[in-house]
This record gives C-alpha cells, structure tokens and sequence, in this order.
C-alpha cells in the first residue's frame, strides 16, 4: 500500500485543517517522519489507522476520544485518507461520534459517527461502502489486514515493533503469513501433514493386521510365513497330480461298470421277450377260437346288412306299387272321362251355336289327353319299378 494524501480536521492535537501530501515525495520510497516529543508524529499514523479501521495507531484510544481539545464547537473532526494498492486508487472519509454545535447555531448535539469508501478512477470517484462498520469490513478485504495486523505490520509505531516480536507464535505466523502471502503454502503443508498422519495410521493398521494373521498362522515372521506357503503350494500341486490319476482310474471304471450295466441290460430284455414268446405260445389256442368267433361275427355282420337292404328295397317296393295302383286308377277314371267328353262332343257338333263353347271344351279334352299321356309314362315307370321289383323278390 502506498499513502497518498492524508487529510485530517480537528484531529487529535491539530485544531484546524493538517494536509500531508506525500505524492511529494516522488519517487523516494522511504521516508522519515521526524519531531520533538509532543510534535505529532504519532498523531499521522493515528490518522491513518483511524481513517481505514476506526481506531488509533496504538489502539489505545478509540474514534470518540480522537477530536481535538482545542477544536471550535463549529469545526467538525474529519480524516479523509487517499492510497493506493495495485495500481488502483482509494480514498477513504471518517468521522468518529462527537458533539458539537448544531447547524442552527444554536446548543450543541451528538453527531453519530459516519464513514465512505471510494474508489477513484480517472472519470471520477465510485462510492463501493459507506456506514462505520462496512467500510471497516471492506477496507479489511480490500488491503488483507486486520487492524491490529495493519498496525504490527505496516506502521509499528514507537517502539511497538517489539509486540511483532514478542506476540505467540500463533499471532506472529497469522501476521507474516499475511505480510508475505505463504497461506497457500500453509494449505499445502496442513494438507501434507493431514496426508503424512494418514498414511502414518494406515501402515499402523497394516502392521497390526499383519501380526495378527502371522499369530493365527503360528508365524513370528513373513519369511516362515513365505516359507509355510511355499510348502502349502508344493502339497497341492502333488494332490493336484494324484487327484488327476485317481480321476483316470475312475473314469475307466466307470467305463467298465457301463460296459457290464449294457450287458446285464441286454440280457434282461431278452428273458422278458423270452417270458412274452412263452406266454404267446400258450394262449396259441385261445387266439384260434377267437379267430374263429371273428369270422362268424364278419359273416353275421354282411348277412345282418343283406336282411336291412332286402327289408328296406321290399318297403322300397309296397311303397312304389301303391303308387302304381293310384295312378292306374286315375288313368282308368281319365279315360272314362275321356270317353264321355268325347261321346259329348260328337254329340254336340250338329250344334252350331255350341261350336264355340264345344272348341275351348276341346282345348280343355286335349289338356286331359296331355294328362293321360304323363299317366301313360308314369304307368311304365311302375312297370319297370315292378319288375325291379320282382328281381329283388326272386
């Protein structure tokens, strides 16, 4: 961090308006503040402490009791601190709580305390916080310092550099951890000793599992342990051997007890058959008589279906000459009716007057003529069904 100007009102032994400039320096990066006793060379570093964190350089005296004795009630305490950090510009204005003339003029007030943040670029300044304890907080986030690590790092003001050395070992590594960026460093050294501490548990682990199956193994060390193995493996591989020539025995056994089964089998089968031929031979007789009753049962079988067919073309045959005397019948009553129409007709042709009657009574003789016709075909037809007939009965 470089300070660039420090402005301070009202301030600690200054009644009116101190400006510090330090740009007018140049490029000289170091500098001596020097004074008598009581100069106010302790009040410069207050300023900026105050004006970054709220609090003086020593942190024996707080925001309250940073205003001037010798301020006028009108004059308000103001530090306003302009710095620089990575290129980029900051200013940063506090006003600590104190009590002094009201506006009006008339009685006094307590003014709270108040404070701003800027950044300030080239086209003007950018507020980033305002309020006491924002602007502490950004300030801190900003510069990478707690105040009193800002105050044991940067300032160390009137022999206070003995507190850097004198601080616990905890606080002193925080603040050069900070000063010289060696947190990622730390990370890394915690994470190697978190590793360490495990991989130091884990042989721990490993070495006790390993006693513990040496002592179940009724070994002291892994040599009699590889030893042990080494004999273990030699026994198997010369069970492993005999098993294999156990196993040829076996299956060449079992090829001899399938070979004996297959015979033994065989002739099992053949005194069955031979049991089923005696018993055939036996009941050679029986099978005779039934052959026998099997021919006589065929023959009353076809005598049994010649009687149903002769029964049934002699039904076959009533029932074709009862039709043949019904239709003899009406040929006789046709024919008689045939002879009177015709006697009447003779009769009736003398009669002129009647001739045109007795013509459609011809027409109607002549349908009787095609009827007797059909009578006549119908009355072979019966013949021949009857000398069918007759064939069948003979």
């Amino acid at each position: 961090m470089k300070p660039l100007k420090l402005t301070m009102s009202a301030f600690g032994p200054y009644s009116g308006v101190q400006v510090i400039d330090f740009t007018e320096l140049g490029d000289h990066t170091i500098f001596l503040i020097n004074g008598p006793t009581g100069s106010g060379k302790t009040t410069i570093l207050d300023g900026i402490c105050f004006a970054l964190y709220g609090d003086s350089s020593g942190a024996e005296r707080n925001g309250k009791n940073m205003r001037s004795q010798f301020a006028s009630d009108e004059q308000a305490t103001e530090v306003i601190f302009e710095f620089e950090l990575k290129d980029e510009k900051y200013k940063v204005i506090r006003s600590p709580e104190q009590e002094r003339l009201k506006k009006s003029g008339k009685g006094k007030r307590v003014y709270m305390p108040e404070a701003s943040f800027y950044k300030i670029n080239d086209d003007g300044e950018e507020l980033l916080k305002t309020g006491w304890k924002n602007v502490s907080e950004a300030v801190e986030e900003t510069i990478g310092f707690r105040s009193d690590q800002f105050r044991q790092v940067i300032i160390l003001p009137q022999g206070q550099f003995r507190e850097l050395l004198t601080a616990d070992s905890k606080k002193r590594q925080e603040i050069l951890e900070k000063l010289f960026h060696t947190e990622t460093y730390r990370h890394i050294e915690e994470y190697l000793k978190n590793k360490s501490r495990e991989l130091e548990n884990a042989i721990k682990e490993n070495r006790s599992r390993q006693s513990w199956n040496l002592e179940k193994a009724g070994c002291e060390t892994i040599h009699e342990l590889e030893d042990i193995i080494k004999n273990l493996k030699d026994e198997l591989e010369s069970a492993k051997k005999e098993y294999a020539l156990k196993l040829k025995n076996v299956e060449k056994i079992r090829e001899e007890f399938n070979l004996g089964r297959e015979g033994n089998q065989k002739l099992e089968e053949m005194g069955n058959a031979l049991e089923i031929l005696e018993g055939l031979k036996k009941r050679a007789g029986e099978f005779e008589g039934k052959k026998e009753m099997l021919q006589r049962a065929r023959k009353a079988v076809t005598l049994e279906e010649t009687e149903k067919t002769a029964i049934l073309r002699s039904n076959d045959k009533t029932a074709c000459k009862n039709d043949l005397d019904l239709k003899e019948a009406l040929l006789v009553d046709a024919s008689k009716k045939f002879k009177i129409a015709k006697a009447k007709l003779e009769k009736e042709k003398a009669n002129e007057d009647k001739r045109e009657a007795l013509r459609k009574r011809v027409i109607e003789l002549e349908s009787f003529i095609e009827k007797v016709k059909s009578l006549e075909t119908s009355r072979s037809a019966i013949h021949g069904y009857k000398v069918e007939l007759d064939g069948y009965a003979e």
